[in-house]
């Protein structure tokens, strides 16, 4: 199985898990945001092998960018099981 075809739900940034930053997709965030999509950026592991997560939100008006990059940092991936 291709890992894009996997959805990412939660991430844990950091170095000690017990004091890292998670991110969760439905998560609020900003405000007025919610966490709706994180992604692994394929193309800067396969063009500088830098692993890479992309964090996007979306406003309550709908609109969606990316909110932050998590960049060479200690990762651990959840992700969602569809049973």
């Amino acid at each position: 199985m291709d890992l894009s075809e996997l959805n990412i739900r939660k991430i844990i940034a950091g170095v000690d898990p017990l004091k890292a930053m998670a991110f969760v997709v439905g998560q609020s965030v900003a405000g007025n945001a919610e966490i709706t999509n994180i992604e692994l950026d394929e193309r800067e592991l396969i063009k500088n092998n830098v692993r890479q997560y992309v964090i996007w939100i979306q406003k309550e008006n709908g609109e969606s960018f990316i909110w932050k990059t998590i960049t060479n940092m200690p990762v651990i991936v959840e992700y969602d099981c569809n049973f």
